[in-house]
Parts: structure tokens; C-alpha cells; sequence
């Protein structure tokens, strides 16, 4: 009873943080379209959020899991991604998956992600936590 309980408020977190980050707008992109760049307020100053410049191609390069493909496993892996100062994926980390497989199939691509630099209010550019989406989907 008590690993079941453990279960459940390990999963009422995890929704709460995606649920948290959605309002953030950090994952805050279409299925199939980059994160337009916005402008965040944060500490009394305009913060440009980095945009993804190549997510069409990176989430094309994806091959599918043949294991999930078998036994028709989608869903979609919640990535959160510091972004540098040059734009380059410095750390990630799964928030949520609905499978191990597809989360593997991520890992190797996820570096490859080119974003334009996130800007603080000053013009200078600063290194920025974001969260992606990636889908994976069977066709009928």
C-alpha cells in the first residue's frame, strides 16, 4: 500500500511540474512548429526567450523505436533544455515519457537542437531553461 501511494505522489508531482511549466509557457510549441520568440518579464526586465532554429529537421532525424512501433506505444517526451549563451544545448532532462524506448531515441538528437541566444534586458546574452515537446506518433 505504502509503494502505491509513494507512486501516486510521484505522479501528482511530475503533473504539477508540467502543469507549472505549460503556464511558464516554457513548452509552449505546436506539433509540429518551433517556439516563436517571446518577451518574458522577469525581475522588472524584458528577457528575450531563445527560438529554435532547426526543430523540423532534429525531430525528423528521430527513428521511431522498433519495440514501440511493435506494440503501438506513442505519446509524447517532455524535454527541459538549458540553452548557452551561443545557442548550443548545454544540459537536458526528461520531465515526462510515456516510454523508456522513446526517450532513448531523444537523447542523441537533443544535442543536436540550434536555438538563437536568449537576450536579458540589457542585450546581453544569457543562458535560459526551456522545455520542447517531442510527439511521437503511429500511422494508421
Amino acid at each position: 500500500m505504502e509503494r502505491r501511494s509513494l507512486r501516486i505522489i510521484t505522479l501528482l508531482i511530475g503533473f504539477i511540474v508540467a502543469g507549472i511549466l505549460m503556464l511558464l509557457g516554457v513548452a509552449a510549441i505546436a506539433a509540429d512548429q518551433a517556439p516563436l520568440a517571446t518577451v518574458a518579464e522577469m525581475h522588472d526586465r524584458e528577457v528575450e526567450v531563445p527560438q529554435l532554429l532547426n526543430y523540423r529537421e532534429v525531430v525528423e532525424s528521430i527513428v521511431y523505436p522498433d519495440k514501440c512501433r511493435t506494440y503501438g506505444i506513442q505519446g509524447t517526451v517532455y524535454v527541459k533544455l538549458l540553452v548557452g549563451r551561443d545557442g548550443r544545448v548545454k544540459e537536458y532532462f526528461v520531465i515526462k515519457t510515456p516510454h523508456r524506448e522513446l526517450t532513448g531515441a531523444c537523447r542523441s538528437p537533443l544535442r543536436k537542437l540550434a536555438f538563437s541566444p536568449a537576450r536579458d534586458g540589457n542585450g546581453a546574452f544569457v543562458e535560459m531553461w526551456v522545455g520542447i515537446p517531442i510527439k511521437f506518433q503511429l500511422d494508421d
